[in-house]
């Protein structure tokens, strides 16, 4: 009977002992894995695993949304680089480059907050691999290793009994811990966008019209932008003119995971005096359309933005010619409605701050 009760207990042992080893560790979700290329700080989200991966990181996130809010969980963002070899301040430099863009793109497209993110970066490989980003969510308050550290369980010896006694695995054992450092918002990174952008059209200047834009981001997908255009050019005399000035504010709507593709509506307003040959024309003019657009990203500082309006513009001008240097009223009252394009853009973007992917 006493053998028997020996036997009882310590097989009960073994089952709190596995028991509480499986709640502990279920507050843990494995390791999201994103690569780069060696040297450069791009993303490829056309990589299928990095794909795969952002979209399970995603889901994560969307879990325990209110977990991370309430400061239960936090987001550990840990980047590494070795390609550059024996070069550690490069590896250091590009790690944080990587990391930094990454805590950005998390803030931005999943709404989190700086004190919801931790992490670091080593000039180390992680893994066998050199150029990578691992994401973890874990429990602060937790006995655990370092999230975004993989750890390699131990298995516990079996305890010699005349009863056959299940396996039971060790606590893991941490694999080259970081220490967490604060996020850095204002690093350099790429990204879909900045919380604050500059912006100039090429195409208006090579039409002789210097202009400049502002664009903010509020959240991830929301763009409000503001843009203006002005010349004043006179030629032969004053017989010659090209004068406009013109605003322009536009919303948008940003698309997708990197929020690249844009749709929007823009309302521009402004006032013209053309005279390229005998019969000049002057006026306000003013109308709205929708918009539709691409970002394309060039560096952690500069975008290139594609776009095109499409809608309606109203005018009401007056045709007048120049004679014996005095300008003559041909005719007044004229309008002109039109349907088609209301703007061309190709423009250089300067991102100043929050997320420069």
């Amino acid at each position: 009977m006493k053998i028997f009760m020996s036997i009882l207990l310590l097989f009960i042992a073994f089952l709190s002992y596995g028991q509480a080893n499986i709640v502990q560790t279920a507050t843990f979700d494995s390791v999201a894995i994103f690569k780069f290329q060696p040297r450069k700080e791009v993303f490829l989200l056309s990589h299928q695993s990095n794909k795969a991966e952002l979209k399970r990181l995603y889901t994560w996130l969307d879990r325990y949304k209110t977990e991370i809010a309430n400061g239960n969980m936090m987001v550990y963002v840990n980047s590494y680089c070795a390609s550059f070899g024996k070069n550690r301040k490069k590896n250091s430099d590009m790690a944080l480059l990587r990391g930094s863009r990454m805590k950005t793109k998390l803030i931005t497209e999943k709404r989190l907050k700086t004190k919801n993110i931790l992490g670091a970066s080593q000039a180390v490989e992680y893994e066998g691999m050199q150029d990578v980003i691992a994401i973890a969510i874990r429990n602060p308050l937790a006995e655990k290793p370092t999230a975004g550290i993989e750890t390699k369980p131990e298995i516990k010896p079996e305890v010699k009994q005349t009863v056959q006694t299940p396996k039971v695995q060790s606590k893991p054992k941490v694999v080259n811990p970081i220490r967490p450092q604060p996020v850095n918002l204002f690093g350099s990174e790429k990204s879909s966008g900045g919380v604050f952008t500059l912006r100039t059209n090429l195409l208006y200047w090579l039409t002789g019209v210097p202009n400049a834009g502002a664009e903010w981001r509020p959240s991830g997908n929301v763009g409000i932008l503001l843009n203006m255009g002005w010349n004043h050019w006179n030629w032969q005399g004053e017989e010659r003119h090209y004068r406009l000035w013109a605003i322009n504010p536009e919303v948008r709507w940003y698309l997708g995971q990197e929020k690249r593709w844009f749709i929007g509506g823009e309302f521009h307003t402004g006032q013209y005096n053309f005279k390229f040959g005998d019969t000049g024309r002057q006026g306000p003019f003013s109308g709205a359309g929708v918009t539709s657009g691409y970002r394309l990203y060039l560096s952690p500082m500069f975008d290139m933005d594609f776009s095109l309006g499409l809608g309606y513009t109203t005018t009401k001008y007056d045709e007048y010619t120049y004679f014996n240097e005095v300008n003559i009223k041909k005719q007044t009252g004229l309008t002109k409605k039109i349907w088609g394009p209301t703007q061309v853009g190709i423009s250089l973007v300067l991102k100043l701050g929050g997320n420069k992917e």
